[in-house]
């Protein structure tokens, strides 16, 4: 393959990805920008996803595999091993299943070279069964940063082009969380950056696809969700004292929290109490209008189906009235 510099390091985390990850790659070796390389960390795969990869990097020098060799397990750590690998100015981070426009990175970095902004955001839509489907990405978010404190991913990781250096002053992905990743780091990155970004969720064209199947949320993926719900809610706390909220905002972030609770745990096997898990006392810092849904919302406690569904219309009605 011609030499090319590389500018954008695109970083995928990969584990037992062998029916997916041939596309992936083939999505980025047609780019019109060839100003890039991949770096695919292994998470311990036990199928050939590792073999596909490999004959890749035989033809393509830029695209490269690194096995992940100590602990723990999971995308974010082989995410910041990618990172911490990275020889691009700029970082993409792609999923083995998750594919790119032929265009992307052309796009991307017209947007961000020759610019300040740490990052820029692009819309994505998802593919089902071969055909490319709605934008995912909520373009209707006025304050994204209000949205992702309270569990609203905006936009999925794949669509952000980064500053590598910015990522890394963030100090990467956090290892600790079991689920709720992307929510956590994309709120740093919206915190750190205040209003240095650009997003262009509504006027940009989809540049990224995230493949949709039909079990993508598991019983199981929820259980994590609701293992994370500690930490990320010690984050808001931690982030409200260090005044990056107003007391409205704030209001409505724990509010919003409280429904994602309600919802979480009615589709987890834990039945326990979700209670225990708020690391501060959300009802007392909620306002008049956030206290009032509130209460809607434990009248109708009694049936655990329908408490889920009250739950989630006010908490979509107050992400987009108020977020």
């Amino acid at each position: 393959m011609e030499k090319y510099k590389c500018v954008v390091s695109i970083v995928i985390p990969v584990f037992n990805n062998s029916s997916q990850i041939r596309e992936t790659l083939l999505s980025i070796v047609v780019q019109t920008s060839k100003k890039w390389e991949v770096i695919c960390v292994d998470d311990g795969s036990d199928d050939v996803t590792c073999d596909i990869i490999r004959e890749f990097s035989s033809k393509y020098p830029n695209i490269h595999l690194i096995v992940r060799e100590n602990l723990p397990k999971g995308a974010s750590h082989c995410r910041n091993i990618g990172l911490n690998n990275a020889k691009g100015e700029y970082v993409i981070f792609l999923d083995g299943d998750d594919l790119l426009a032929p265009y992307c990175i052309e796009q991307r970095l017209a947007k961000i070279e020759k610019t300040n902004f740490n990052f820029v955001v692009f819309p994505n839509a998802v593919i089902k069964n071969g055909k490319i489907g709605p934008i995912t990405s909520d373009k209707n978010i006025r304050r994204p940063k209000l949205a992702y404190a309270a569990n609203h991913a905006v936009w999925q990781t794949t669509c952000p082009i980064y500053k590598t250096e910015f990522v890394r002053s963030l100090g990467g992905f956090n290892e600790n969380y079991p689920r709720m990743q992307d929510v956590e780091f994309n709120l740093r990155c919206l915190v750190a950056s205040g209003n240095n970004y650009l997003n262009l969720l509504s006027t940009a064209v989809e540049d990224c696809y995230y493949r949709l199947y039909n079990n993508n949320v598991t019983q199981k993926k929820y259980d994590k969700t609701y293992a994370a719900l500690p930490l990320f809610t010690k984050l808001i706390k931690d982030l409200n004292e260090q005044k990056y909220f107003k007391p409205s905002e704030f209001s409505h972030i724990c509010f919003c929290l409280y429904c994602s609770m309600v919802m979480i745990r009615y589709n987890t096997s834990n039945r326990t109490s979700f209670e225990g898990l708020i690391s501060f006392d959300m009802i007392k810092e909620m306002k008049c209008v956030d206290k009032f849904a509130y209460f809607i919302v434990k009248v109708f406690s009694f049936n655990e189906k329908l408490c889920y569904h009250v739950a989630h219309i006010l908490r979509f009605i107050f992400i987009h009235l108020f977020f």
